[in-house]
């Protein structure tokens, strides 16, 4: 379409001049500076408007002599043709050449006013068609100038809207960025609700079971419950009835009835040989202990059984006759607690039996520190198949830990194998015959008086029978510290008795502690003091240097007897180094 005058409110194009015939030319704009910055801001347009190389000014905005040639001297043909000075700058407004054309659109009549007042009379002429559409134009003209200066108006108030839109859809990015932001963070720190379920079970997978989950979030009414899940329970019912009743009925704890419990009591394997399920149940007891807790020793003794055939309804079986049982108990070192592991009918304890318990209380978190046992001679086989031959080396390597574990013979069946030999032979030491005539009389005098120091020393403490040989109670009681002061106070020439009754008392209450704080400081827990190693030292001195009467070596009563002061120092030294102990009760270790 070609282009309009760019001058505002003007309508003259190329299209219209040539159709109507019209004596009007266009101009382009000026490519100097100042000269083309004058014609942009006589045309009125909009601010920062700039002219493109179509646009141009119409003739009917300059001045007859803003032109290089008058219009007289130009034939028709070469109106067009007419050029502008260099200098020429547009500044007629009105479309018509001289006069302004006012127009009463209510009576549509025509009113030509001219600029000088002293002018000869208007004469009204008859209009002809271009004066004609000149009218037309004018009026057109102002109509648009009209709408061009609502609409610049408009377009001020646009922009305003628009900046305020624009600053306030700022704004709303910001806030949208910081949402958004906030927004992700949640996504991150939040569960979906398909992995709530799983997280859940991950998080309580080391307190609760996964039936016990599946029951606290209803996605079961009913579970089979598994073996270690019923061996956790049947751990929590041991400590009371009561108490696993009101965690399952008050509390709504996810644990099995007790008629579960029972039936599966009934399907335990105690049948001779390692009790694995016992194992298992001791696993999740283990579970609550602290490592020293769980530091335990084995203890195993052979016992004398009816010789009897019985059915065992639980395997449907015949079980016997035998004629013994071999029991090994775990028992808590540092902490009250002991459970059998073992059972054996008529078999001997070996040393694969002994190293297959250790490795399966240590993959329970439970470790041997140390085993016990009487002094019999399979027990010494066993012993020695350990590799512990004597009192210079009363240990062997833990399987799994790679330590120590120390043999300590049984301290109560020493001191009776000590009053045995001690009633039946003597000793002798250091070329001093240490016997029991002196007591004997001096039980014998007893029966004569009323009050005695040797209250509770009878015939029976003298003179055993296959029974007597068996009591440790007696034993202690005629080995005792009391016995001694009685022999110091009535036998003055028996002083070698006397100190040797005490000396082995001393070691028997230091060998058989219970407290820390008991009231005679020999007879407290072990702590390693002057005082106990010097009563276990002169025990050690005592068994090493005397010999039975009658014997030229030393008997294998004494070798377990000096195996068990060793065993104890080391036990005492290797248990502070890993836990720092303060003392140890020695009552567990026998």
């Amino acid at each position: 379409m070609p282009a309009p005058c760019a001058v505002s409110a003007c309508t003259n194009n190329r299209y219209t001049v040539k159709k109507n015939a019209l004596e009007i030319s266009f101009h382009a704009f000026p490519k100097h500076e100042p000269l083309r910055r004058s014609w942009i801001q006589f045309c009125n347009r909009e601010e920062n408007w700039e002219p493109s190389n179509n646009d141009v000014i119409c003739s009917t905005h300059f001045q007859e002599k803003d032109f290089q040639m008058s219009r007289n001297v130009l034939f028709s043909d070469n109106l067009f043709g007419r050029k502008l000075f260099p200098n020429a700058i547009p500044t007629v407004h009105s479309s018509l050449p001289n006069p302004i054309v006012q127009l009463d659109h209510e009576a549509n009549i025509y009113e030509i006013v001219r600029g000088d007042e002293n002018a000869a009379p208007l004469v009204l002429q008859p209009l002809t068609n271009r004066n004609a559409h000149n009218m037309n134009e004018c009026t057109q003209s102002a109509k648009c100038t009209k709408t061009i200066n609502m609409l610049r108006e408009a377009n001020n108030r646009l922009k305003s809207t628009i900046n305020e839109v624009a600053s306030e859809n700022s704004e709303l990015k910001r806030q949208n960025q910081k949402i958004q932001k906030e927004l992700d963070a949640l996504k991150k720190s939040c569960i979906q609700p398909n992995e709530l379920i799983p997280r859940i079970k991950n998080m309580f997978k080391g307190t609760l079971s996964s039936n016990q989950i599946d029951l606290i979030l209803k996605e079961k009414q009913r579970v089979k419950w598994t073996t270690e899940e019923v061996s956790r329970a049947l751990t929590l019912r041991y400590f009371g009835k009561r108490g696993y009743e009101y965690m399952r009925n008050d509390m709504n704890f996810p644990v099995p009835c007790p008629t579960t419990l029972q039936n599966f009591a009934r399907t335990i394997n105690l049948k001779e040989g390692i009790l694995e399920d016992v194992i298992t149940f001791m696993g999740n007891f283990a579970k609550g202990l602290e490592s020293k807790e769980a530091e335990c020793i084995l203890s195993f003794d052979e016992m004398k059984i009816e010789f009897t055939m019985e059915y065992d309804p639980a395997s449907d079986e015949v079980i016997g006759p035998h004629n013994y049982i071999q029991v090994v108990m775990a028992r808590g070192l540092f902490k009250n607690w002991k459970q059998p592991i073992y059972i054996g009918f008529d078999k001997k304890m070996c040393k694969a039996t002994i190293i297959s318990l250790i490795e399966k209380l240590s993959a329970i978190g439970v470790n041997v520190a140390a085993i016990v046992s009487d002094n019999g001679s399979s027990n010494i086989g066993c012993w020695n198949e350990l590799g512990a031959h004597n009192f210079t080396k009363p240990y062997f390597e833990h399987p799994v830990t790679k330590k120590n574990v120390y043999i300590i013979p049984d301290t109560p069946h020493l001191l009776k194998l000590l009053r045995n030999w001690l009633v039946d032979y003597g000793f002798q030491y250091k070329d001093k015959i240490i016997s029991v005539a002196a007591l004997k009389a001096l039980v014998q005098e007893r029966l004569k008086v009323e009050m005695t120091p040797l209250f509770k020393l009878t015939q029976g403490h003298l003179i055993l029978s296959s029974q007597e040989r068996q009591n440790v109670r007696r034993a202690a009681e005629l080995l005792s510290r009391t016995t001694a002061t009685c022999l110091r106070r009535y036998c003055a020439e028996e002083k070698e008795l006397a100190d040797f009754i005490e000396v082995v008392d001393l070691w028997f209450s230091v060998s058989n502690s219970y407290s820390p704080n008991a009231k005679l400081h020999y007879k407290r827990s072990y702590t390693g003091s002057d005082d106990q190693i010097k009563a276990l030292d002169d025990m050690f001195e005592y068994v090493s240097n005397m010999r039975p009467v009658g014997k030229h070596n030393m008997q294998i009563f004494q070798k377990s007897i000096l195996m068990q002061i060793t065993s104890l120092k080391l036990l005492f030294v290797d248990m502070k180094e890993k836990h720092n102990i303060s003392y140890l009760s020695t009552y567990k270790v026998i």
